[in-house]
């Protein structure tokens, strides 16, 4: 059975739109972990409110401030799944929303990255 890969959706510029991504590295020195100069990159993706069912994938504590998912053909990264880096945090609208979840959905050619608000913003 053939996989329908959603690249050209992604890219599409009737759908696709432009958001900046902060990423945060670091490395331990001396048992401390010291965060490294952010690095900030633009990418074109898919940009939809979060559904019910996708807000119930992050944690409680953070589904106060509005959840938002990004589709992207670049993954992201969230804390947990790169023990050297911090989430990434996206800028969109004036808006900075902090990653929570990525699910990889290589096999359909994209990435597709849940993120809550953060406050003050």
């Amino acid at each position: 059975m053939s996989r329908v890969n959603v690249k050209q959706v992604i890219l599409s510029p009737k759908f696709r739109q432009v958001y900046t991504v902060t990423r945060t590295k670091g490395h331990y020195e001396k048992g401390k972990f010291i965060l490294d100069e952010p690095i900030k990159f633009d990418i074109s993706g898919v940009i939809t409110v979060a559904t019910a069912k996708e807000v119930n994938m992050i944690p409680e504590g953070d589904r106060i401030n509005g959840a938002m998912v990004f589709y992207s053909l670049v993954p992201l990264h969230t804390t947990t799944n790169n023990p050297n880096a911090i989430s990434d945090i996206i800028e969109w609208q004036n808006n900075k929303y902090k990653i929570m979840q990525v699910n990889p959905w290589i096999d359909y050619g994209y990435y597709q990255a849940i993120a809550v608000r953060m406050e003050g913003y």
